[in-house]
């Protein structure tokens, strides 16, 4: 994981972030903006890819991301890129209750160790 990846990632975040508020819905199911699909999908690329995630385990990592390793912290992007396959529009919830903010933050600390 290079620091260019990491800054492409936090750009990636930031530009779906800001498209949030344009979900759409048809016939009840969520229509994303292409910025927030393009996030969702990168995170399911290298380097990010972590095909060993466990969805289980994501809340453990989730409550002490403070402390979570590299391994721990892709597992959780995995979970978030996942969720929609399990749950239609979670996508959306996720950003919208910001629920990667830790997880990028500690992708940054860990870039700079």
């Amino acid at each position: 994981m290079s620091k260019d990846e990491v800054e492409n990632l936090v750009a990636a975040y930031k530009l779906a972030m800001a498209e949030v508020q344009s979900i759409d819905r048809h016939n009840a199911y969520p229509v994303y903006p292409e910025a927030i699909t393009k996030f969702m999908r990168l995170l399911q690329l290298p380097p990010w890819a972590a095909y060993d995630y466990v969805p289980e385990k994501t809340e453990e990592i989730m409550a002490s991301i403070e402390n979570a390793s590299i391994k721990e912290v892709k597992r959780a992007l995995m979970a978030a890129a996942r969720s929609e396959r399990f749950c239609d529009g979670m996508w959306g919830k996720i950003l919208e209750e910001k629920i990667l903010d830790p997880v990028i933050e500690r992708l940054q600390i860990l870039s700079k160790a």
